[in-house]
This record gives C-alpha cells, structure tokens and sequence, in this order.
C-alpha cells in the first residue's frame, strides 16, 4: 500500500502526462503475463513474432526482473513527453543511480548508449505501429478528466481512476507493494495515462520529478477493436498546457 499525503498547494501540481517510455516499460508485463493482460492479446502475438529477430534480448532481461522491480530511470517522467526527450534523459541518468537501480532488478549492467539503442528498438518494432491508437487514447482520457475538473474542481483529478486507488480528500492510496507513506514536498504528483497498464497500476516513487502512477485510461477494453478511433483521435493537440509528442506516427 503507497499513501501518498497532500496539501492544498500539493493538488494544484497534479498532471497529466501520456509517456512513451512508461508504455514501453509497461507492454512487458503484457508480454509475461498474457492472461492477466488478456486484453492486449492482438498486440502480443503479433509481438511474439517479431521477437526472435529483434535482437531485444538485453533489454528484455533488464525488463523481466525475477523480483518484479523495474528500473524507475527507465520512465523519466519530468521530461517532454516525447521518444526523443525521455531517450536523452535515460542518456544521461546519473552512473551510480543506473547501476543501482539495474542491481535491484538483478538486470544486466548495460552500458547508457546501448540501452538507449535497446530502447528505441523496441518502441520501432513493438510500439510505433500501433503508437496512435495509445495516444489517441490517453489524450481523451486526459480531456475527459480536465474538463471535468474544470466544472466540478480539481479534486475530481483524483476520483475514480482505478480501483485500487482510493483518495479521500487528504491522501491518495494505492494498494499496490508494501505499505509506503510519501510525501510530494512540493513536487507534482503525476499521472500517466498509459493502455498497457491495465488491468493494473504501476507506481514509480524514485522518479527525479517525483512520484508517478500509470493507470489504465478509460475505454482501454475496445483498445485493440478496430483503427477508426485512433485514426479520428491521432492529430489531437487540444489538452490545455499539452503539445502533441513529436514521436507520434501514423500508419
């Protein structure tokens, strides 16, 4: 259980934020677990395939840690959310702070540029094709959720992302991990958008901007039906104070 306390000051600095990375990071549990992320079955068989000559297998062991930690500088989160941004940013995570976090992961000790490499392969091969339907996703989660913020107040931000998270006004609990009391100390609290997360939550709590939690966004079930939402949603730039990735593609 994370109890994340805040202050009045502390829900002012809530925001939104649709990363690559924490896609990226996230599609692997979908790839270890297919029956508990039954619903990215599509995207996985096709990734199954393409696997064996991808050449990921470094990466991959950085992923699939045997005690399910995952790097926390792998989702660099108080960068522009664009490929391009966050791929610097694992750049130039500081040295001991890397190998730190891949020694809790029992990972490899990859050198920066190669998993810089790793990851920018990774999201080409398994990411890329399908990038505007995650974004078209995320970005009408994030307008639903804004604009009714925006009506209601900002203490909506907060109500009904995800079952396991629970906010009573003062403080936010995710019954996710051991019980962790944090406090923001007056750094954001961000909230990632992020289809491969479901049916779960991921936190990130050792994050250089803060805290973070990736959450599956609202209609995630009809994610992989068919092209025609992604394909409407794909040229969105309308969230207040959010420019469209960079690193969006069409197909």
């Amino acid at each position: 259980m994370i109890e994340v306390r805040f202050s009045p000051d502390d829900l002012s600095r809530v925001r939104f934020v649709h990363s690559p990375l924490a896609e990226l990071v996230a599609s692997s549990w979908a790839l270890r677990k297919p029956e508990k992320y039954w619903m990215h079955r599509p995207w996985r068989e096709r990734a199954e395939r393409l696997l064996p000559d991808a050449g990921l297998e470094p990466l991959l062991a950085v992923l699939r840690s045997s005690n399910g930690y995952v790097p926390d500088f792998l989702t660099p989160i108080g960068v522009a959310p664009n490929l391009a941004a966050e791929l610097r940013a694992v750049a130039s995570t500081d040295p001991s702070r890397m190998r730190r976090q891949l020694e809790r992961a029992g990972a490899p000790q990859l050198a920066p540029d190669e998993l810089v490499a790793q990851l920018h392969r990774y999201f080409t091969v398994l990411i890329a094709p399908d990038w505007p339907r995650l974004r078209a996703l995320a970005l009408a989660d994030i307008r639903r959720r804004t604009l009714l913020a925006a009506e209601q107040g900002g203490r909506t931000l907060l109500r009904e992302l995800h079952p396991l998270i629970r906010w009573d006004g003062a403080a936010l609990r995710v019954a996710v991990g051991t019980i962790r009391p944090a406090g923001l100390d007056g750094r954001p609290w961000t909230l990632l958008p992020t289809s491969f997360s479901g049916p779960t939550v991921h936190a990130i709590m050792e994050g250089d901007a803060g805290p973070a939690l990736c959450y599956p966004p609202t209609g995630l079930g009809g994610l992989w039906d068919s092209p025609g939402p992604a394909r409407r949603w794909a040229h969105c730039s309308a969230v207040p104070g959010r420019r469209r990735s960079p690193c969006s593609t069409r197909r």
